[in-house]
């Protein structure tokens, strides 16, 4: 089949044949080279992206951390804090009570140092009888001397 072409045809068979096949042997060299580096730059940037956002969330999730612990902290100086006030509230009041009976028991004794309740029982006990008796002479039905027909009546108790 080569022995019957003439010349022409047949150098540029050959030259294609001699430059096209290693050409194309290199252009799929190439390609393959450049596709593994094309994969393995996307990989490595993928690789430290995950890396980065690893530690983004992280940090994301540490502040949080701190954050929660913060509030604890405060709720607990709160509480510590209300405690205290609640104690001192409360040894106030204690106080208060124990200086105002101490000034009732001061009181009582003066009061019974002085003979004041004797007298003003005494002085009940007069008004009470005074009340009894003037009961009796009011509940009493008595006629008035220019007035035959009127009579005169207590109140009633309410």
């Amino acid at each position: 089949m080569l022995k019957a072409m003439k010349l022409g045809p047949k150098l540029i068979s050959i030259f294609l044949l001699v430059g096209i096949i290693p050409l194309l042997a290199v252009t799929w060299l190439v390609m393959s080279k450049t596709d593994q580096a094309l994969s393995s730059q996307a990989f490595d940037q993928l690789t430290s992206l995950r890396a980065l956002k690893k530690n983004q969330v992280q940090a994301y999730y540490q502040e949080k951390q701190n954050h929660l612990k913060n509030l604890l902290d405060m709720v607990e100086a709160n509480h510590q804090s209300a405690f205290t006030k609640l104690d001192s509230i409360q040894e106030l009041k204690k106080t208060w009570i124990e200086s105002y009976f101490e000034d009732v028991r001061k009181d009582i004794r003066s009061l019974v140092a002085s003979n004041d309740i004797s007298r003003a029982l005494d002085s009940i006990k007069e008004y009470e009888q005074t009340q009894k008796t003037m009961k009796i002479f009011l509940s009493t039905p008595r006629p008035m001397t220019p007035f035959t027909g009127v009579f005169l009546l207590p109140l009633p108790s309410l």
